[in-house]
């Protein structure tokens, strides 16, 4: 509007300029590109730096993206023929309905029967003779929440709410309207599966309905051994020795049950983005700081060798990926402005192991770098951190991982000979800001005891969950009592 009044060509107004191109190049290539690249290029133009990988609002915005470029792509899959104007001009009411199905539409083959694979939203409007409702478990069918969804209805119409349980009541009303529609899909049968793993409830939704004995077709052959569930006193660490980590004790510090799963019952958490670009970091840095390395000290070589190390495969979505590339480039350029160029550290060593004892147990790990200390004499212990999310002083203080390093550098021989560690340091990629935890007299045994404390701890089995959790990226959350994903009592309570 403004542009429009002063007479101002798009093209050439500051804020506008930018749409301006974006709209010429989705004109250009409309008549040959499907929905679906349109779609991408608009992300990637304008959208894809707007969102940071960094949970909360955040990781809502970009799973809503991937879920809507994830059903244009679907569909241009199979209606490769399909442009721009034929997708918009569907009907009267703008784009089908049928967007986010998931299979293809069945269709009368000759004499035979088919089935169609579809979303619940893409089943509305539709009949078929049985219908099947899959993953009737409570966390999945209905998925109540009271987090803020990125796309709030309520906003649209003009109520939005921050109490949590009226978002909750809306959630769990909004899950029995969508199961209604699935249900009413069916003319002749209705069937629901579901299959609870251990500390999953059956869906509310259908626990009254009458059970009905899985019949699965069977290899011939004789039948399969059907074993009764085992119990046992043997405990979780026979022997009463441990070998802990860092990264094991911050675990258990931050959840026990969640140690428990992980490194009780190995039981293998699942892989994020996140992980993956913080080890990609760690992988750069450690090999171009190597001071038995080859790589020069150049910003080129460390943008080579960034380059080399680059993988594709760090998300399954490529707005994951062209993200995940632009914060790792970003990162490893802040760390040269700062490190690189302007105080050169004296790298000692990079991931530098070591096996220690400390109050009865094993102790493990890798630190990230060894440098000189400013004061020429000890050493500076410093873990590289990737998140966005930067500790307070106390927390600093209290952290577990710089206590560990700061002990093994004393009952490492090697470590040792190269002086006392007088500096321990956590530095944040992101923004370059260093915090260091302070060296106290007493620094080394506070540590043992802590350890000590901690195994014992563990060796009693204390595995409850925490309420003080950070639970954003666990992966244990369908196993645990305490998350959203558990039963809520009452019909219809929040």
């Amino acid at each position: 509007g403004e542009a429009v009044a002063q007479g101002i060509p798009l093209e050439a107004h500051p804020r506008l300029a930018p749409l301006a191109r974006l709209r010429a190049d989705l004109v250009a290539t409309a008549a040959t590109a499907t929905p679906a690249d349109l779609a991408f290029e608009v992300w990637a133009q304008r959208l894809g730096h707007l969102v940071e990988l960094d949970g909360g609002d955040d990781d809502r915005a970009l799973d809503a993206l991937v879920d809507m470029l994830e059903g244009l792509r679907r569909r241009a899959e199979r209606r490769p023929w399909e442009r721009l104007g034929e997708f918009l001009g569907h009907g009267h009411d703008g784009p089908p309905s049928h967007l986010w199905e998931t299979g293809s539409p069945s269709r009368n083959m000759a004499g035979g029967d088919s089935v169609t694979v579809a979303s619940i939203f893409a089943a509305e409007g539709r009949s078929w003779d049985t219908v099947v409702i899959a993953g009737c478990v409570e966390g999945d069918l209905p998925r109540v929440t009271s987090r803020t969804p990125f796309f709030d209805r309520a906003l649209l119409a003009g109520t939005p709410t921050t109490d949590g349980g009226d978002r909750r009541r809306r959630a769990l009303a909004d899950e029995r309207r969508l199961f209604a529609v699935a249900s009413s899909r069916a003319t002749r049968r209705l069937v629901a599966t579901a299959a609870p793993e251990p500390g999953v409830l059956l869906s509310r939704f259908v626990e009254a309905w009458p059970p009905e004995a899985v019949r699965l077709p069977v290899a011939p052959g004789p039948p399969s051994v059907v074993l009764a569930p085992t119990r046992s006193d043997t405990g979780v660490f026979p022997d009463g020795q441990l070998r802990l980590s860092a990264s094991q004790l911050s675990t258990y510090d931050d959840c026990p049950l969640r140690y428990a799963y992980e490194y009780g019952l190995g039981v293998r958490g699942e892989g994020n983005v996140y992980a993956a670009l913080g080890g990609l970091v760690h992988e750069v840095l450690a090999e171009f700081c190597d001071p038995a390395g080859e790589v020069a000290w150049t910003r080129e070589a460390l943008q080579a060798l960034a380059e080399r190390l680059w993988r594709d495969d760090i998300a399954r979505y490529r707005p994951q990926v062209e993200e995940a590339r632009r914060d790792y480039f970003a990162m490893l350029e802040s760390w040269w402005q700062v490190e690189g160029e302007a105080h050169v550290p004296e790298v000692l060593a990079v991931e530098r192991r070591f096996e220690v004892e400390a109050g009865g147990h094993r102790l493990a790990g890798a630190i990230d770098r060894v440098d000189r200390a400013d004061d020429g004499v000890g050493i500076r212990i410093l873990d590289y951190k990737t998140g966005r999310r930067e500790p307070r002083p106390e927390e600093v203080a209290d952290d577990v991982q710089l206590a560990i390093y700061h002990l093994a550098a004393a009952r490492d021989p090697n470590l040792a000979s190269r002086g006392p560690a007088t500096q321990l340091r956590l530095l944040y990629l992101r923004t370059m800001h260093a915090h260091d935890q302070p060296v106290t007299e007493s620094h080394e045994q506070t540590t043992e005891a802590r350890i000590a404390t901690t195994a014992d701890r563990i060796l009693a089995e204390e595995f409850e969950p925490s309420v003080e959790a950070n639970c954003r990226l666990c992966s244990f959350h369908r196993l645990c009592p305490l998350q959203d994903e558990g039963r809520m009592t009452g019909t219809d309570g929040p």
